[in-house]
């Protein structure tokens, strides 16, 4: 059985197909010497630079944290303002279909209540929830470490836990699991 490979030859007065009527592309066109892209390749330099130097300050967690935190609240506004203009109603396809809630039930609401101002309401409606946004809030202070270290079966157990305590609750606050 013989092969029939040929090597397709593209003819020198043709540009190539990602360079239309022979410029060069826009990355060619804007680049500098070093290898940067973009229209302004000494602003990204500028930008990495900055950046490096934050994340080698001792500012640079709770800068995190603040970052995360605002992120985070905005959400929360946005929820809650979202919920006040139109309440979209039961938003988990588990529950709207069956009845039954998942383990995540309630983390909308979540964010919705804490928006409002609601914190206590926040921490009923998915207490899991709320202590794992508060650990993803903190883990540049040194919890991320911690967690990075542990065995991915650990992980996994714990992860799985916390799911089992939280369905638990949920079948708890809508009538499934009686007191």
């Amino acid at each position: 059985m013989s092969s029939s490979y040929q090597p397709v030859v593209v003819p020198r007065d043709r540009p190539p197909l990602d360079q239309p009527h022979g410029r060069p592309s826009y990355h060619e066109s804007y680049s500098a010497p070093d290898g940067a892209r973009g229209t302004a390749p000494g602003l990204r330099r500028s930008l990495r630079a900055r950046w490096a130097r934050f994340a080698r300050s001792p500012y640079a967690a709770p800068g995190q944290v603040l970052m995360r935190g605002t992120g985070a609240g905005v959400v929360a506004l946005v929820a809650a303002a979202v919920q006040a203009h139109d309440n979209p109603g039961v938003l988990c396809p588990l529950r709207r279909f069956t009845g039954m809630p998942c383990p995540g039930c309630g983390s909308t609401s979540v964010f919705m209540d804490l928006g409002a101002g609601h914190v206590g309401a926040a921490v009923l409606a998915n207490p899991v929830t709320v202590l794992v946004g508060v650990c993803l809030l903190f883990a540049p202070l040194g919890g991320g470490a911690w967690w990075w270290r542990q065995t991915a079966r650990r992980q996994n157990t714990v992860i799985a836990v916390a799911a089992a305590v939280s369905w638990v609750w949920q079948l708890h606050r809508f009538g499934f699991l009686p007191v």
